[in-house]
């Protein structure tokens, strides 16, 4: 859980390289990163505050982190991550 916890931290300051499992099986490196101040506008999540839904509870699991390559929003599972580390 402690890693879980430090990823979501890294996440949030830092961009990250994550290896993961998707659900077909294959893998994905991705570069992500959930730092409003990396995020471009209009998708940056703290640009217009009155659009963010709040109504479902939040799955501690299910990472939604920003593609810093593919430039969008992405998700991946943490119990599918086989290694991250901060870049």
């Amino acid at each position: 859980m402690e890693s879980r916890l430090n990823l979501k931290n890294e996440l949030v300051k830092s961009n990250c390289l994550v290896l993961f499992e998707k659900a077909d099986g294959s893998m994905r490196e991705m570069k992500c990163t959930t730092n409003p101040t990396t995020i471009p506008w209009p998708d940056n999540p703290v640009e217009d505050i009155s659009t963010l839904k709040t109504e479902r509870v939040p799955d501690e699991n299910h990472f939604v982190v920003w593609d810093i390559e593919v430039e969008g929003w992405r998700s991946f599972k943490y119990d599918r991550v086989t290694t991250w580390e901060v870049i």
